[in-house]
């Protein structure tokens, strides 16, 4: 931690340190200047707060930010913590203050990971023509295969976390696949998801808060991971020999997310609109 971050007077005195409108602090690794999580903030801001001057600062795990938050009594004006939302709004420790920003999803991988975002990007790589209806089919196809489960996994998940359990798509997910192999369809094996779900049965029957809106509750990780593999398969189909770095295929998505950001109008941008609109 820095030393500023040592005193609520530091914290403060961040902007003015800066000299800009406001300091930032999300979640990632100080020695990784130009980390995802930097380039989803600092393209949201500039898509809805183009003439507000804010100095991004990389403050460590979600924990530390937060930890720095409650450290002082009330969070200065000019001051900023972004946040995944994970599952805090639907287990109830979500922190209501204007100075505390949350995703719309359950991190940013789930606001960048669109079949949309997806065809724009393939038709850059592979300019050719009907190429973007091409892969809308392919993610549909995907989805109308394994939408029920991923829905499960996504109720599962935020059930297992309201009981302090462990969930299915958190870790080491790729056991959820038939076939794990990159370049394969990332099919949810059912035999394999059933096992999983057989683990929390008693936490899946109770009556409690949920959303089955599997794109936006997913784990990111797990999100991405899914579109990163149904788009390198279908690349295979037009170059055998197509190799993306799934850090790059994040940076990508997010650099065509933000394109015309202000003129579209979805749930997501609405939400960043609205709190942002608070600052």
């Amino acid at each position: 931690m820095a030393v500023f971050e040592r005193s609520p007077d530091g914290i403060a005195n961040r902007a003015l340190f800066f000299d800009v409108d406001y300091v930032a602090y999300h979640e990632g690794s100080h020695d990784d200047e130009y980390s995802l999580d930097f380039l989803f903030w600092s393209n949201l801001f500039k898509a809805i707060k183009p003439n507000t001057n804010v100095k991004f600062l990389a403050a460590g795990s979600k924990t530390d930010i937060i930890e720095i938050a409650d450290n002082i009594d009330k969070n200065p004006k000019s001051v900023l913590f972004l946040l995944d939302r994970d599952y805090d709004d639907i287990v109830g420790v979500m922190k209501f203050d204007e100075s505390i920003i949350y995703t719309y999803g359950y991190s940013f991988e789930n606001d960048i990971a669109t079949i949309k975002n997806c065809a724009y990007f393939i038709y850059h790589a592979f300019p050719v023509s009907g190429i973007k209806d091409r892969l809308h089919e392919e993610f549909n196809t995907y989805i109308d295969n394994n939408k029920n489960s991923l829905q499960l996994i996504a109720v599962g998940d935020q059930k297992s976390k309201m009981n302090g359990v462990a969930g299915i798509g958190t870790a080491n997910f790729q056991r959820l696949y038939v076939d794990s192999r990159l370049g394969s369809t990332p099919d949810i094996s059912h035999k394999n998801l059933e096992a999983e779900l057989q683990k929390i049965s008693d936490l899946l029957k109770q009556e409690c808060q949920s959303s089955d809106d599997w794109g936006r509750r997913l784990n990111g990780h797990f999100l991405l991971d899914v579109f990163y593999r149904i788009f390198t398969k279908f690349a295979r189909t037009l170059d055998t020999k197509f190799r993306i770095d799934k850090k790059y295929f994040c940076r990508a998505l997010i650099s065509t997310h933000f394109h015309d950001y202000h003129q579209k109008e979805t749930n997501e941008i609405h939400y960043y609109k609205t709190v942002l609109g608070k600052i």
